[in-house]
């Protein structure tokens, strides 16, 4: 006669807790007539197969993707290649700029000659002799731009004949030193117009 010495023993594995000899033993969980009782761990999944086991912590793997990458700054050269460049076009700019009013000043005064060699003129006519400054009525006021950038003087010479007047602006400050390309300007009576310094009258005018 056959003895099944498995017969006493609990059924824990879910393979054999469908065999004769786990039905044979009387285990109340898989002998029921209701089926195998909930939340025992026994039951099979419904593909047949038992449930998978639950990973341990140490195999499950991290699906968060690493933030290191995106951490990354700015390295030290990087940086001092950024403040090079900063540097240079701020140089460029401000050297631009410096230019840019030089010649606008430059500009004001030679409006400024313009207007005493009109009333100049217009003095001539009214009085047959020139004025021999530029603060003597019907002068024009010295404009804002012009006021502590350049020195103008107005020389009459009306014992000629014709008459004839010279008008010189003189750089000063920072004028003179940004403006070394023209320098003093000149106009006279005749509209003959020149520079000393070592551009030409083309530059300049």
């Amino acid at each position: 006669m056959r003895v099944d010495f498995r017969a006493n023993e609990p059924c824990l594995d879910p393979v054999d807790a469908q065999s004769d000899c786990c039905r044979s033993a009387g285990d109340p969980d898989l002998t029921s007539s209701a089926g195998p009782r909930r939340g025992t761990g026994l039951q099979r999944s419904a593909t047949g197969t038992a449930p998978a086991p639950n990973p341990l912590p140490s195999e499950r793997t991290s699906t968060t993707p690493s933030t290191s990458r995106h951490a990354r700054g700015f390295t030290l050269v990087e940086l001092m290649v950024a403040v090079v460049i900063v540097a240079i076009l701020a140089t460029i700019a401000l050297a631009s700029y410096s230019w840019a009013t030089t010649r606008a000043r430059r500009a004001a005064v030679q409006s400024y000659m313009q207007d005493i060699a009109n009333r100049q003129e217009q003095l001539l006519l009214d009085a047959r002799a020139y004025a021999n400054s530029a603060a003597s009525p019907p002068m024009p006021a010295l404009p804002d731009e012009v006021n502590g950038r350049y020195t103008v003087a107005v020389t009459a010479n009306n014992a000629a004949t014709p008459p004839s007047f010279l008008i010189t602006a003189t750089p000063t400050g920072s004028q003179a030193s940004s403006d070394t390309r023209c320098a003093t300007l000149t106009l006279d009576q005749a509209g003959t117009r020149t520079e000393s310094g070592s551009g030409t009258v083309a530059d300049c005018w």
